[in-house]
């Protein structure tokens, strides 16, 4: 995907859905707050070795960083391409994101795509289709 004045053009179909489908099982199962992708094939910059970055907030019990990337990697199997994940808690988000000396979480929400949001009240927010 490469930005152009502000607008996104379309991530590569093959990667586009499986991504699709391993988020949709995700956010059935899981019901997370929020996924978004970022890095290079949103910003327009993949190569060969490019991975896809998720960011994804989720309510759980599991308190480690490697218990939760655990948990929600299966949904992300088997693994057509490289992935790398970050999993939070709604708690850590929020106090990461209104810590304006997190630059590189203000850039994934300023800059990432969000393919998923739920709603607080009223409708879903589900993202683009690539």
């Amino acid at each position: 995907m490469k930005r152009n004045k502000g607008q996104f053009v379309k991530m590569d179909p093959g990667v586009a859905a499986w991504l699709r489908a391993a988020v949709r099982q995700l956010v059935r199962e899981l019901r997370p707050e929020k996924v978004i992708v970022f890095g290079s094939h949103v910003y327009g910059t993949p190569h060969a070795d490019s991975d896809l970055d998720l960011l994804i907030v989720l309510s759980t019990r599991e308190r480690s960083l490697a218990e939760r990337h655990r948990l929600v990697s299966r949904y992300f199997e088997p693994r057509r391409y490289p992935l790398d994940l970050i999993v939070l808690t709604p708690e850590e988000f929020s106090k990461r994101l209104s810590n304006w000396f997190d630059p590189f979480l203000q850039e994934v929400v300023c800059q990432g795509r969000v393919l998923y949001e739920r709603a607080t009240r009223g409708r879903t927010r589900v993202g683009p289709e690539s």
